[in-house]
């Protein structure tokens, strides 16, 4: 069973944390546009993708199928601001699932969410406006409905379903937010996915304060 545990940093948002104990026989990819970027224990793959450097980690974030061959059977996204402790057997979290997620530490709504980020100044308010007038006039999306954190993302790489699903992440991504946590409750509404608490029970990454 071939694992790929894969990041990106486009616009030099994150530093790039090198991995303690890589594991022989599992491969790390970093995904960047920094053409000077350079590890001891990250695979540099310099991309450059027609859109801005946000949404360009994004969709290789939401899109792995993408940017990495068949030979994997499962995939691990860790997002820039993570430090990898150590390499989890992917295989045995995801059970028969074909995603693993971790539920947000202190929301249950996407609505919530949404006025969070406008707080923060995450996007703009006009275009996340849009997206939730969309979720509650259109969809009739409830509210309290889930909320997940998706700086890790445990996959079965190449699953059919969740190929189509992903190409549908990001689509929404593109035309209304570039945060992702605003897409994913809705697109993976009706999935049978693995969600957990916090992927620091597992004693797997530690967050990591970004540049930006």
């Amino acid at each position: 069973m071939r694992l790929v545990v894969y990041t990106a940093i486009f616009g030099n948002y994150d530093n790039l944390i090198e991995i303690p104990t890589p594991k022989n026989g599992i491969d790390y990819i970093c995904f960047t546009d920094n053409a000077k970027l350079r590890s001891a224990t990250w695979e540099i793959r310099h991309k450059l993708l027609d859109t801005d450097s946000c949404r360009a980690a994004r969709l290789i974030k939401i899109c792995p199928h993408r940017f990495l061959p068949d030979k994997y059977d499962y995939s691990m996204w860790i997002d820039g601001s993570m430090r990898l402790k150590i390499t989890p057997l992917v295989s045995s979290l995801l059970g028969e699932s074909a995603l693993m997620a971790s539920i947000h530490p202190s929301r249950d709504c996407v609505y919530e969410e949404a006025i969070a980020c406008k707080k923060l100044k995450k996007d703009e308010p006009k275009i996340i406006n849009e997206q939730m007038k969309f979720y509650k006039d259109v969809i009739k999306f409830p509210s309290h409905a889930g909320l997940w954190e998706t700086g890790v993302l445990l996959r079965k790489h190449n699953d059919r379903e969740l190929v189509l699903l992903n190409e549908l992440w990001w689509n929404v991504v593109k035309l209304y937010s570039k945060r992702d946590q605003l897409s994913f409750p809705i697109v993976f509404s009706d999935y049978n996915f693995v969600s957990f608490r916090r992927m620091a029970q597992y004693k797997i990454v530690k967050s990591v304060q970004h540049n930006g």
